[in-house]
């Protein structure tokens, strides 16, 4: 899941490196509520900022990754791509005494 932060961070114009690495370091301090703050363009305590993930927002997502999963496990059959069929080629003797008066 670290891909998240990663992103978050290359998208704000911070090193994704060195930024999920200082988070990967406060999370194991135990600093759970940690996380990237774009106004302070620093890892911080993101629920002293108030920024939240409505439940209505992660059910959405949940549940939309599960019908997506439901509906690749429907898939019973194996598209194969058909042969390529050339066609014959003909070969066709063209009457030069066709034009002639």
């Amino acid at each position: 899941m670290e891909i998240i932060p990663y992103t978050l961070a290359k998208n704000a114009g911070f090193s994704p490196f060195e930024t999920v690495k200082l988070l990967r370091r406060q999370h194991a301090k135990g600093k759970k509520d940690f996380g990237i703050s774009i106004v302070k363009g620093a890892v911080t305590n993101i629920k002293e900022e108030n920024v939240l993930q409505p439940l209505l927002v992660t059910s959405y997502a949940i549940m939309q990754a599960s019908e997506t999963v439901r509906s690749i496990l429907k898939i019973d059959d194996i598209i194969i791509k058909p042969p390529k069929t050339t066609m014959p080629k003909v070969k066709r003797k063209f009457d030069s005494n066709i034009f002639s008066y």
